[in-house]
């Protein structure tokens, strides 16, 4: 047991290599880029479910039948002078 203390009393003493000094960094920017891409995940799946949920409450509550007018749809207007004269 006082060999492995021992051992670490030296590795502990020892300067710290500079690849480890910068891990940090690297570490922080990939738990940023996957909070990023979370985020965009739950916006995404968001959107997503407020589509759908207008899109079915608009399919199911609008089942009400289509009524046509009773003039053509290209018909001359009722104001319009030929109408009104007659001719």
């Amino acid at each position: 047991m006082d060999e492995l203390d021992n051992m670490f009393a030296r590795i502990q003493a020892e300067p710290v290599p500079a690849a480890l000094e910068t891990l940090g960094e690297a570490v922080m920017a990939g738990v940023d880029r996957k909070r990023e891409r979370f985020g965009a995940r739950m916006s995404m799946g968001l959107a997503c479910v407020v589509a759908a949920s207008v899109g079915l409450w608009g399919g199911l509550t609008g089942l009400s039948t289509a009524h046509a007018h009773g003039r053509p749809l290209l018909a001359v207007p009722e104001a319009a002078p030929s109408h009104l004269l007659g001719s």
